[in-house]
């Protein structure tokens, strides 16, 4: 290993007349400073991206590929992590093995679905008995996206039903909707939005803006509080879709004539 030197001149007054002599000494070593700088601007920025996940990276709704969905997204927490399912790729297994493997997953899928049925099935029989409002706050309290997502595709095929009270109570599932990974419950949830909008936003844009009232009117101060609660719901939408605008596709496109529906809407608030 070679030691860098630096060579120093000095005066040698040992004799006369006095003479100059060359001194080599061993210094420190210091790499330099730019090239070291490209050196980590290269190679660890690629490493982080080939680890990093796009921000606008989702599940598409059809694909070609399978998507490695994890089945524990769509049990109920209490039921999660309890079936003994593998996500890990198995190199070589038996042909039992491989069968055991897939009725072991096959199974997850069966609880999966029959735990959305039964729970539909109750959504459908609260909403034929006591009306749509309560199959809705049932819905909610349920806390399940893959419900939610059933019970609004057939709530956005019949406007009549929906309310200010009904906007009000789901606007902070269809924003969890909107924000979803799943192309499907992103779509549902933009429909929901635009029906809210056609339906309930100038009601909303004009409550907002409405002066204080004069005497005591509850029904106008529960009326203006929803509003005011639905109009929150929907700027955090929009917050999220400013950010989702330049994506390509279908949902791209969904995104952007969403955001015109808000901006004219809201704009001037």
């Amino acid at each position: 290993l070679k030691i860098p030197c630096e060579k120093a001149t000095a005066i040698r007054w040992s004799g006369y007349p006095p003479e100059a002599v060359s001194i080599v000494r061993p210094t420190t070593f210091l790499p330099d400073r730019d090239a070291y700088n490209h050196r980590t601007a290269i190679y660890p920025d690629h490493m982080v991206k080939a680890v990093s996940k796009a921000p606008d990276s989702y599940v598409p709704e059809q694909r070609d590929t399978p998507a490695g969905l994890n089945v524990d997204d769509f049990l109920p927490k209490s039921q999660q992590k309890c079936l003994g399912s593998s996500q890990a790729v198995q190199p070589e297994v038996s042909e039992a093995e491989a069968m055991n493997l897939i009725c072991r997953e096959h199974q997850a899928f069966i609880t999966v679905f029959d735990n959305r049925l039964k729970k539909l099935q109750i959504v459908l029989a609260v909403m034929k008995s006591k009306g749509s409002k309560i199959a809705t706050d049932t819905a909610v309290s349920m806390n399940e996206p893959a419900v939610m997502v059933d019970f609004l595709s057939v709530l956005n095929r019949r406007q009549d039903l929906w309310s200010l009270d009904l906007c009000q109570s789901l606007l902070p599932f269809i924003q969890d909707l909107v924000q979803s990974k799943f192309e499907s419950y992103m779509s549902i949830g933009c429909s929901s939005v635009k029906l809210i909008l056609q339906k309930f936003g100038n009601l909303i844009k004009t409550n907002i803006e409405a002066p204080p009232r004069i005497g005591v009117d509850l029904c106008g101060e529960e009326r203006v509080t929803k509003c005011k609660n639905c109009y929150e719901q929907l700027l955090g939408i929009q917050s999220f879709i400013l950010k989702r605008q330049t994506m390509q596709g279908k949902l791209g496109q969904s995104f952007r004539e969403l955001l015109a529906m808000l901006c004219t809407e809201f704009n001037r608030i």
